[in-house]
């Protein structure tokens, strides 16, 4: 069973904005509970977040009844397992304002968030950094990016203003499961990365840009320890600012 490596309580505004927003973006289902007893639990996931109201818009949860057991200004206990471990945090849920009959409902913006992550899949953020990204599947057949978040086992590359004509070869290359011959990944003053990878996720965006999601292979004891203190250094990093 993995372990807890790592539990902190967030508190700077940005940093937790950056955190919901990464719920928000991988489109990962919420649990609502009354209480820490977890006897009654709504689910949805977020819509949108309104950082100039400082609300989260979520979809109305699938219980029809959830206004019926939730008292006004109640404080709830929202969290998400994501890939990399748990977020927790506190909220009110209550309709939309100035929107009746809407699919939707607003949670207050928290305070502080609990992030707990895990040992095996100590993932951290790296959307501040001026990072490269690239992915090389034979000579000749390279596709550029940068990187999102990055962990002991893999990454998430951001494939960005790609012509139509690279964006139908890149879909075509990224396949589940494919082998890809070399990603380097450079984030400034903290590591360089090379090594083999294997695709676990790939999705086309809206605006045609890609998201790819790799898991690292080959990869020496060397570049191991090289990231394992990279990962240490991102999220203190990300923490204190």
């Amino acid at each position: 069973m993995e372990q807890s490596d790592l539990i902190t309580t967030i508190t700077q505004k940005n940093v937790i904005w950056r955190t919901i927003q990464g719920i928000a973006d991988q489109q990962l289902p919420i649990r609502i509970a009354l209480d820490d007893s977890d006897e009654m639990i709504f689910r949805t996931r977020i819509a949108r977040i309104e950082r100039e109201a400082e609300q989260i818009v979520v979809h109305q949860p699938k219980s029809d009844d959830w206004q019926q057991h939730i008292i006004a200004r109640q404080a709830l206990k929202v969290s998400c397992n994501m890939p990399n471990g748990t977020i927790r945090f506190e909220g009110h849920l209550s309709p939309l304002d100035g929107a009746e009959n809407s699919p939707y409902c607003q949670l207050s913006f928290p305070e502080q968030v609990s992030k707990e992550q895990l040992r095996s899949t100590f993932r951290v953020s790296v959307m501040k950094y001026d990072t490269d990204a690239t992915l090389t599947f034979q000579p000749g057949t390279e596709f550029n990016g940068e990187c999102k978040d990055i962990s002991q086992g893999g990454t998430l590359i951001h494939l960005h203003q790609l012509k139509s004509e690279q964006l139908q070869s890149a879909e075509r290359s990224l396949q589940l499961g494919a082998r890809i011959q070399s990603v380097k990944i450079s984030i400034p003053s903290i590591i360089d990365l090379e090594c083999a990878a294997r695709i676990c996720r790939a999705k086309t965006l809206n605006n045609g840009n890609l998201l790819v999601g790799l898991a690292f292979l080959d990869m020496g004891p060397k570049q191991s320890n090289a990231l394992r203190g990279a990962l240490i250094k991102l999220e203190r990093n990300n923490i204190k600012n």
